[in-house]
């Protein structure tokens, strides 16, 4: 997934920069240069505040970094976002008209966020249409593929089941953003997002598969914040060890949350 890798790479310059701003700009985030002999006590305490103020400092150019993110800026318009942040700090940001400005740059967000959301959208299907080429994979109507690791050779379970898994969710680029631990865990099947609600009755006891859901049968539009963005393809591996009475709650990742993107009988589920 390059291109998240140089996004993340932009966001890092950017906080790295706005830290240099916030430096170069305040007297009180610098190490006084000289300290009172007379009051060593004092002096000691200044330095481990003034350290102290130092990293708040610089987590505040990371909060407004984050606030960047969606807008997904090239160096060059960091470049300009900086300027206009260094003349507003300086109380010179006479270029522009706030009340005719905001709405355009609340306009730009929104057309830089369905530019990211389409291309998650695209290099989801591409991840599909990849993993649906294995030897093995199965891809089903609905669009969800499914790729045998370990065949089981016990009772599937039916829609209306709880089951018993092993599993590890994660996103198209590598990042695992869920997981069971030692042991399996129960949920039912009748409160979980429709991939899963579709997959895992294919799927014996002993079984192993790895399981791709597309946007609409995972999250969809909301997606799963703060792990989930929205429209994001998922690709988990699933350990059907057992049936079990239906009666327990859904593992984190397999819970419906998007109203769009699951039946009613799901919706209930809260979102990881």
């Amino acid at each position: 997934m390059k291109k998240f890798g140089s996004s993340a790479f932009r966001s890092m310059a950017g906080v790295c920069a706005i830290f240099m701003i916030l430096g170069s700009g305040s007297s009180a985030a610098r190490t006084p240069d000289s300290r009172n002999d007379a009051e060593p006590a004092a002096a000691a305490h200044s330095e481990v505040a003034g350290a102290d103020e130092s990293q708040t400092l610089y987590a505040l150019g990371v909060l407004i970094s984050r606030n960047l993110q969606d807008f997904q800026l090239t160096p060059e318009e960091f470049e300009r976002v900086r300027a206009g942040l260094v003349d507003g700090f300086n109380h010179r940001a006479n270029q522009v008209d706030l009340t005719v400005d905001t709405p355009k740059v609340q306009a730009l967000r929104r057309t830089r966020i369905e530019r990211v959301i389409a291309q998650r959208i695209q290099q989801g299907q591409a991840y599909v249409d990849t993993v649906a080429a294995l030897p093995g994979a199965k891809k089903t109507s609905s669009g969800l593929v499914m790729v045998p690791i370990k065949v089981g050779k016990g009772a599937s379970p039916s829609k209306d089941d709880a089951v018993l898994v092993r599993y590890q969710g994660k996103l198209i680029d590598g990042t695992v953003f869920d997981a069971s631990k030692d042991e399996p865990v129960k949920f039912e099947l009748s409160a979980v997002i429709p991939c899963w609600a579709e997959a895992v009755p294919l799927m014996k006891i002993g079984e192993k598969s790895r399981i791709i859901c597309p946007p609409n049968l995972a999250y969809g539009l909301r997606g799963a914040p703060p792990k989930i963005a929205s429209q994001s393809t998922l690709d988990f591996e699933v350990e059907l060890t057992g049936i079990a009475p239906a009666s327990a709650q859904a593992p984190p990742s397999a819970r419906a949350s998007a109203a769009d993107a699951v039946p009613a009988r799901a919706r209930r589920a809260p979102a990881p």
